[in-house]
């Protein structure tokens, strides 16, 4: 298939990022784009489309795959898409107000002359619920924060961790860099939490990578809340790292967000959390409270030793391996092939 993705670059994202920088590993198909990802690739440390500190998404293709992906010129990309030169028309998080605007209308016009409503897929990755009907109606519409009201006219579509990191390909040659940048899964823990919460600006502490994932991966849980939205790559990197995420407040997740999220197992992993730890002082003072604290109690001997004998280490051990099957399951890139159905 020869497919075309579109940048709107104020308005790019993770999720954008992560079905792109997929496709690009798969090289199933020919791929062509108005704007060339160069910070999805190991040797280019450019600024621009990467958020949260390049963790996870971006650096990590090996250079060679470069060669999977084309940049057009504009008057190249009008040319082709006259002649539907492509078989579809992927915009990636665009701003979809401006999109049916005078400005856009003309291109927007055509494209619906030449390719069918199946043909064009808008990927929709926008904190906010909203969705424009109007463009939905004429279009494949994947909405990350999706909820009833525009069920009848989006299909779910959620974050994940890139696939090259998966179990079915980190034994195969995986052209991307390796940097050994996770633990192994006997990683010794050291906290009962994670230092980073994202409920906390001063915990945002970790430039490096590799350090960041460290936290997670000796820790025994780790903080994740709804922020912009509901969906948020920090689920996938904690269970990446083999650590539990506490999720409070997950029971009111909009049913078709997150669709596949284990939300039955996170809310028994919330509650071994907080009988465990929120509910004896010994640990944790004022779990709500740590904004300016947070570091003095993450970590506690006497907590590690109780959480390790024998009735609470088999609960949380049980409880881990739940999650990680689902990870394994469901939580990888891999999936968007069979998603989109390009």
């Amino acid at each position: 298939m020869k497919i075309y993705f579109h940048y709107d670059l104020n308005n790019h994202d993770f999720l954008s990022s992560l079905i792109l920088n997929q496709y690009i590993f798969d090289n199933k198909h020919e791929l062509y784009t108005n704007k060339f990802p160069n910070n999805f690739f190991k040797n280019n440390k450019e600024n621009y489309l990467s958020y949260g500190a390049g963790h996870t998404v971006y650096y990590k293709l090996d250079d060679q795959l470069k060669k999977n992906i084309k940049l057009l010129k504009d008057n190249e990309i009008e040319a082709r898409i006259s002649d539907k030169y492509f078989d579809f028309i992927v915009f990636l998080n665009p701003d979809t107000k401006k999109l049916l605007s005078n400005d856009e209308l003309y291109f927007f016009s055509k494209l619906e002359r030449v390719y069918k409503k199946d043909e064009i897929v808008i990927i929709d990755g926008h904190d906010h619920q909203d969705v424009n009907v109007t463009l939905a109606k004429k279009v494949r519409y994947f909405k990350r924060e999706l909820i009833e009201k525009y069920k009848n006219y989006c299909e779910p579509i959620s974050f994940s961790f890139p696939s090259y990191y998966s179990p079915i390909t980190e034994t195969k040659e995986p052209n991307v860099l390796k940097d050994n940048i996770f633990n192994s899964k006997n990683t010794k823990k050291y906290n009962i939490l994670a230092p980073n919460d994202p409920r906390f600006a001063n915990s945002y502490i970790y430039e490096d990578e590799k350090k960041y994932y460290e936290q997670y991966s000796r820790s025994l849980f780790a903080t994740t809340t709804r922020k912009g939205g509901w969906d948020c790559l920090r689920h996938y990197e904690i269970l990446k790292n083999n650590c539990l995420p506490f999720f409070p407040n997950i029971e009111e997740k909009p049913r078709l967000t997150m669709v596949n999220y284990p939300v039955k197992l996170q809310k028994e992993v919330n509650s071994f959390f907080k009988n465990f730890i929120l509910h004896d002082d010994t640990y944790f003072i004022e779990y709500n409270n740590l904004n300016k604290q947070f570091n003095h109690h993450v970590s506690s001997k006497i907590g590690l030793k109780k959480i390790q004998s024998a009735s609470y280490f088999d609960k949380y051990e049980n409880l881990l391996s739940e999650f990680i099957n689902w990870f394994d399951e469901y939580g990888y890139s891999g999936s968007y092939s069979y998603k989109l159905k390009l």
